[in-house]
């Protein structure tokens, strides 16, 4: 089997996402083989794997071109009780306590808890754009937000009060094009 990975998302030691343009392969190790294939032309449906993360055994949320997506004991389905928010393309996810974090095409930052706690990031709040590229989460929490108009560094403070710092080259960033923090 031989094959070329666009994209690989480890979701703990001994499970791995491996995207390959509209199918995608989840792997207890790369060194054996896949335990799931999904095949868009066998599933009659076109799906393109931007990011994943791990609710539980054999239950992942997918972040697709075409939203919020769940594998679920190895079905794939549309997400039940996705909000409308989550429905545009999702670049990434990652989970932060009881959280889950999205960062979408055209409705910027999203965490919601999976059951009735919806918050947005948006401009409006302070966001550098609302196309978010990236996400990364220190060891403080902090949820940094990559966009191609800046930095935002987003922290929860007390009663879920989201406190939002954004950069751009007027405070001396040497570029607004953020793609990764290290």
């Amino acid at each position: 089997f031989n094959c070329s990975f666009k994209e690989l998302f480890c979701l703990g030691p001994e499970e791995i996402f491996a995207s390959l343009s509209d199918n995608f392969l989840v792997y207890s190790d790369l060194d054996s083989f896949p335990v799931y294939v999904f095949s868009s032309q066998r599933n009659n449906i076109s799906i393109k794997l931007l990011s994943a993360a791990k609710l539980g055994k054999d239950n992942y949320l997918l972040g697709t071109l075409k939203g919020l997506w769940q594998l679920k004991d190895f079905e794939f389905q549309s997400f039940e009780s996705t909000p409308e928010v989550l429905r545009t393309r999702i670049n990434e996810i990652v989970q932060l306590g009881n959280w889950y974090v999205f960062a979408t095409q055209g409705n910027g930052l999203v965490l919601w808890n999976m059951h009735d706690k919806l918050r947005v990031l948006s401009m409006s709040e302070g966001l550098a754009s609302n196309n978010v590229e990236h996400l990364y989460v220190d060891s403080k929490d902090q949820i940094y937000a990559c966009t191609k108009a800046g930095l935002t560094i987003v922290s929860m403070g007390e009663n879920d009060n989201l406190i939002v710092r954004t950069y751009t080259t007027n405070h001396g960033l040497p570029s607004n094009d953020i793609y990764d923090v290290a």
